[in-house]
């Protein structure tokens, strides 16, 4: 491996953006391999466009603004879209375990075709034990939606996490011709489940983890219910993969 390119959707960041992004610069220059990182705005309501354009300069270093908001899943896909490279990194803004990023690239250098962190492994660790009842029902939450996949994708897998922020891939012929249904929230499954199909080498790195105190995603809000109905289109779309 060569070469890699890191994608960094963004939403509403503004304080941490730069900070974050030229985090991410340095410890790419590390690794001695060519790279670019895509920075991809979802129409943030704030400055973070305009404090990535501002403060982040270099040459292997887009910046894009979608100029409606349209969803982490469709703003990956863009991000995607215009990659020069086979070797991709997928990492939130806020870089989530960020200490695994040389265990992925460790991994795809030996020819692993999706690597992930997964908070569900026996070996991974909650580290926040005094959980506010907010915390309680998103992580549990979080198990239902997993064991929903497993089951009713029938995945042969010790547990399943496809939606932990930081995961990495290379691209090939299957996933060229694929076309991804998810706009919103489940990209990472759609793309996880393509390797599974097709039966690529695939590995899961187990993490420390915390439960965030705070989401944009509340307990009783309209949008749980545009998260099931993706959930449900995304799982019909992977059972329907030839």
């Amino acid at each position: 491996m060569k070469s890699i390119s890191v994608i960094v959707p963004c939403y509403n960041y503004e304080k941490l953006i730069v900070s974050k992004v030229k985090k991410l610069i340095k410890k790419m220059k590390n690794f001695k391999i060519k790279y670019e990182i895509i920075v991809i705005d979802d129409c943030s309501s704030d400055n973070t466009f305009f404090n990535l354009k501002k403060y982040i300069k270099k040459k292997n270093v887009s910046i894009i603004k979608n100029p409606l908001n349209r969803g982490k899943s469709y703003s990956i896909k863009k991000a995607l879209q215009i990659s020069k490279y086979n070797h991709v990194i997928l990492i939130d803004c806020d870089l989530p375990y960020f200490e695994k990023i040389n265990s992925i690239i460790l991994k795809m250098k030996k020819n692993i075709d999706f690597v992930s962190v997964n908070r569900r492994l026996k070996s991974s660790k909650l580290i926040n034990k005094n959980l506010s009842i907010y915390q309680i029902f998103r992580h549990y939450i979080g198990q239902f939606i997993s064991q929903i996949i497993k089951t009713m994708l029938k995945l042969n897998i010790e547990a399943c996490d496809t939606q932990a922020g930081l995961k990495g891939f290379k691209k090939d012929s299957h996933f060229k011709k694929n076309e991804f249904v998810s706009n919103r929230f489940f990209l990472d499954l759609e793309l996880f489940f393509l390797y599974f199909k097709n039966k690529k080498k695939i590995h899961f790195i187990p993490v420390k983890y915390e439960i965030a105190k705070k989401s944009s995603i509340k307990i009783f809000d309209i949008k749980n219910f545009l998260i099931i109905f993706e959930l449900m289109k995304v799982i019909v779309r992977c059972r329907n993969l030839k």
